[in-house]
């Protein structure tokens, strides 16, 4: 009995600094966020509810020599790192610092309601009630609003949707086939009236994440373009019946169970797999797929 207690007791020392492992990797922003929200909690979901009320972009060279502009949420991946071994203070902007210094908490934020963060000659507090940041001085109450459209998923349908199948192939995990739905970015910024004078965009995910991307193709630039496609590429595989092939899995160490049971992975049986690629609209169909879990001692016994 002695042994069985020890063998727990090493059991949940070995866990436990795993799980802290585990749970620490967590953007910072998610405790920062409510701390804002405590003092602000009318301003949830506003654009001051983000990343960038904190953090600043910036900018690094590239292989070819060239300066990439980067937003917040990239500017902070590519200093501070994913691995957190970075500077995170690189990343942060004046309220950010401010913020960091007066305590990091919500009383950090009431604190500094009176200071000029970003020399705008704004007050935080001004800026936040106008919903314009105070760690930066180029957002500032008194601009025009920019002008926006707000589009509902009726309308979104109605626009017209492109399907693309996907075919990606990994040298270790396997080939993977898909098909992917949506409205092309050229169709709705079209839709929506963007300038001609625009040459980017910034996409911002629900959590805050954002990325910028170039209008146009530019084979100098880091990211890829959303505006068309690139000249003389049209993105579809050519008009293909595509077969899943036993060859594909013989390096996969996956077990054949018999001719018509191509695979065994994972405790399933799963049978021939034919996928077609129809015409240059890229079209998918699946046929004949089967999963039955089974039993390794007896593969013809469904568990």
């Amino acid at each position: 009995m002695k042994n069985v207690k020890w063998i727990i007791c090493l059991l949940i020392a070995l866990l436990l600094p795993g799980s802290s492992a585990f749970a620490a990797y967590h953007h910072e922003g998610e405790r920062d966020a409510d701390k804002f929200l405590e003092a602000y909690a009318a301003k949830a979901g506003t654009k001051l509810d983000n990343c960038n009320l904190c953090h600043s972009g910036g900018s690094y060279v590239n292989y070819k020599g060239r300066t990439v502009e980067l937003g917040s949420c990239q500017w902070c991946h590519q200093a501070y790192g994913y691995d957190g071994a970075g500077n995170i203070e690189e990343t942060i902007n004046t309220y950010g610092a401010a913020y960091n210094s007066g305590g990091r908490n919500a009383q950090a934020v009431a604190q500094i309601d009176g200071l000029d963060s970003d020399s705008d000659g704004y007050s935080n507090a001004d800026e936040i009630a106008a919903n314009t940041f105070p760690g930066n001085a180029d957002d500032h109450p008194g601009l025009t609003p920019a002008p926006h459209r707000i589009y509902t998923l009726d309308q979104l349908e109605a626009l017209g949707s492109h399907t693309q199948f996907l075919l990606m192939n990994t040298s270790r995990s396997g080939d993977f086939y898909a098909e992917y739905t949506g409205v092309p970015l050229k169709d709705l910024l079209d839709d929506a009236g963007i300038l001609s004078s625009a040459t980017g965009v910034w996409a911002y995910a629900p959590d805050g994440w954002g990325q910028n991307h170039p209008l146009d193709y530019n084979a100098d630039l880091d990211m890829y373009h959303v505006y068309g496609n690139t000249p003389g590429q049209s993105y579809q595989y050519p008009p293909a019946t595509y077969y899943y092939d036993l060859e594909a899995d013989a390096s996969k160490r996956y077990w054949r169970i018999k001719e018509k049971a191509p695979i065994w992975t994972q405790g399933y049986w799963m049978t021939k797999t034919n996928w077609m690629a129809k015409g240059l609209s890229g079209s998918l169909s699946l046929r004949n797929t089967s999963k039955r879990r089974i039993n390794p001692a007896n593969p013809i016994t469904r568990l």
